[in-house]
């Protein structure tokens, strides 16, 4: 099982080589909480590669349980070493403040014995850990060459592989024996059965994209609940929610979810208060945009987005937790608001 440190466990914070001050409760957290049954873990994806940082005083204010860093393409090697820096850095300090911190170790199109160095890399910024817990998240990843069909798909190495392969290198202590195993589900289009593979494989917890069609979405998250691993309580789903800021954003995330036409997306659309394009049809742009956003439009923003959440919280069964994603300068700007109203 996922064991975490809650935030309210610690007195003070050292990050980065800074000091902080205790976290103080977010009005909101309480009553997220209570919309779940069991572990009620809240994770926050953070940003990476040039905007690697901007989100910490977010972090800081939210008493977010654990920190998500993913593996994006367009992360070079430099980059990706900045990561790996910030991490170890945090897992070092004596009083490091987060319970939790996630890997991402994404295949893309990597032979078996590069995505072995990958997880023995990543696996490894976890050695000596004082009270963070390392997680790793496999996923397959969605490099330009994954996706264009140009490596043959028999030569490309799946999220399973991965969790396979960490498994067994944690095992011959290749890895530290703490790091867990985490993995990536899609509630509208994946199969339960492909959720019981990951979790044969060796996974203990999953996050979700988020969960667009509610109705396809619940059905999903009743069967995975009603699994022998899901009923043991040996496996955590944390349902993923974005914090959405265009309906440019909204559709590339419809798309990022493998989600074609439909009447229910084409509703949702057009039920979406638009805006300047500020993210450019991108979750996780190369950086923060300047367009400015009216008050009046804003709260329309927050309402949208605090009504999506609500929604997920209250109608998805055995959720263990949620995992934000306000990948956006706007979305982090407007995310605790939107989490408050979503709770109120």
């Amino acid at each position: 099982r996922v064991c975490v440190r809650t935030n309210e466990e610690f007195c003070g914070r050292q990050m980065l080589g800074r000091t902080l001050a205790p976290r103080t409760a977010i009005a909101w957290r309480p009553a997220l909480q209570r919309c779940f049954a069991r572990r009620r873990l809240t994770t926050l994806e953070r940003r990476v590669g040039d905007n690697l940082g901007t989100d910490d005083a977010l972090f800081d204010q939210s008493n977010f349980d654990g920190s998500v860093y993913p593996d994006l393409p367009v992360v070079g090697p430099e980059m990706a070493g900045d990561i790996d820096a910030a991490i170890r850095q945090r897992v070092q300090e004596e009083s490091a403040g987060e319970g939790l911190i996630i890997r991402t170790v994404a295949a893309q199109c990597l032979d078996a014995e590069r995505v072995a160095r990958k997880i023995e890399r990543s696996g490894n910024l976890f050695r000596g850990s004082k009270g963070v817990r390392g997680a790793l998240l496999c996923v397959s990843g969605g490099d330009r060459g994954r996706r264009s069909g140009k490596v043959g798909s028999s030569e490309l190495k799946d999220s399973r592989f991965i969790i396979e392969a960490a498994a067994s290198m944690r095992s011959r202590g290749e890895i530290p024996a703490h790091v867990d195993l985490w993995a990536v589900a899609n509630p509208v289009t994946d199969s339960v059965d492909s959720f019981k593979c990951k979790v044969d494989a060796g996974a203990r917890c999953f996050l979700t994209q988020p969960p667009f069609l509610a109705g396809r979405s619940k059905s999903w998250f009743e069967q995975v609940a009603g699994t022998e691993q899901a009923r043991d309580g040996n496996v955590d789903v944390l349902v993923g929610v974005p914090i959405i800021t265009s309906t440019k954003n909204l559709a590339f995330w419809f798309d990022l979810c493998g989600l074609s036409e439909s009447t229910d997306l084409s509703q949702m659309l057009a039920s979406f208060p638009d805006q300047a394009p500020e993210a450019a049809g991108s979750p996780r742009p190369s950086g923060p945009s300047n367009t400015p956003i009216s008050s009046d439009r804003m709260d329309a923003l927050i309402d949208w987005n605090a009504s999506f959440i609500r929604d997920v919280a209250s109608r998805m069964p055995g959720v263990a937790g949620m995992h934000v994603m306000p990948v956006t300068l706007s979305g982090l700007r407007m995310m605790n608001q939107v989490m408050q109203r979503a709770m109120s």
